[in-house]
């Protein structure tokens, strides 16, 4: 399948783009063909708006070109933060717009490391309009799948467990953070795409677990 994923993306290296970053190696893993959009900046495919009612809009444009959405829930993304009545008004429009464009989405997805990542988008009517939007929930704990499902976000079956992947490689962000440009950072990181690519590939071969002789 071709993929979209939204969310952070290197550089700079933090949390929420290293989550970004194992969610792409996760699916390329599964032999997915997988572009990112992110933050004008960041070395990913795309670049752009992933925030509020203006990221909705351009996810939306973008998604009719590929076979499923997979969003990354974190700080910045997909929600506003404003302190105060402004916050509140923002959070409720934007997830309204998005929650909107995931049904609109086809194959999309929400993964989400932290349901306390962004407050006031966990719970309430208007949050679980947004959890409820997507096809699917990948949480990493069955914590946060038994929260979405006593909050009514979204029925089990529709929530799954990510799974580390666990083949043989380095760090998969070595190297990249030494670029002393983007450009630079980006040969690193489409390089080490291409090579983990390879590397499932070549484990899904039929006689990959063939003794050698």
């Amino acid at each position: 399948m071709r993929l979209l994923v939204v969310g952070p993306y290197p550089p700079p290296s933090g949390a929420e783009e290293r989550q970004t970053m194992t969610t792409v190696r996760r699916l390329a893993n599964d032999g997915d063909d997988v572009e990112v959009l992110s933050l004008i900046g960041s070395a990913a495919h795309h670049r752009g708006a992933i925030t509020g009612t203006a990221g909705a809009l351009d996810v939306w444009r973008r998604a009719r070109s590929y076979d499923g959405v997979v969003l990354q829930v974190g700080t910045r993304v997909p929600l506003r933060t404003f302190p105060g009545r402004r916050g509140r008004i923002a959070r409720l429009v934007d997830c309204l717009a998005w929650g909107i464009v995931l049904r609109m989405s086809k194959g999309s997805r929400i993964v989400v490391s932290d349901l306390d990542a962004i407050p006031g988008s966990f719970g309430g009517r208007t949050g679980r309009f947004l959890w409820s939007g997507a096809s699917r929930v990948v949480v990493t704990s069955e914590l946060s799948k038994q929260r979405l499902v006593d909050a009514g976000c979204c029925e089990p079956e529709r929530i799954e467990l990510a799974v580390a992947h666990t083949g043989p490689h380095g760090r998969w962000d070595a190297g990249w953070e030494l670029a002393t440009d983007q450009a630079t950072a980006e040969a690193v990181i489409v390089e080490r795409a291409a090579r983990d690519r390879r590397a499932a590939a070549r484990a899904r071969r039929p006689d990959a677990q063939a003794p050698a002789r």
